[in-house]
């Protein structure tokens, strides 16, 4: 699936979406995890209909810094 057209370019009917600001960040041994919304909170209501980014940022070698960013990751359900 391509969604560009050459270099800079979106194709026609890709709308993308970059994050605006960090609402929350967690940090554990390995690393920090950032929950970006594509547009600014101003109130609680802010919240609702808009996309949320996830940058997950890890070190896995020395002065190498790892970005990992989703959109949605599903995940399979366990069995009972």
């Amino acid at each position: 699936m391509k969604f560009t057209a050459g270099y800079w370019m979106f194709r026609p009917g890709v709308t993308p979406m970059f994050p605006a600001q960090v609402h929350d960040v967690q940090a554990d041994a390995d690393g920090l995890t950032l929950y970006a919304p594509t547009k600014r909170i101003e109130n609680r209501g802010g919240t609702l209909n808009q996309p949320l980014l996830t940058i997950r940022l890890t070190s896995p070698l020395p002065n190498v810094i790892r970005v990992q960013m989703v959109h949605h990751k599903g995940r399979r359900l366990r069995d009972p």
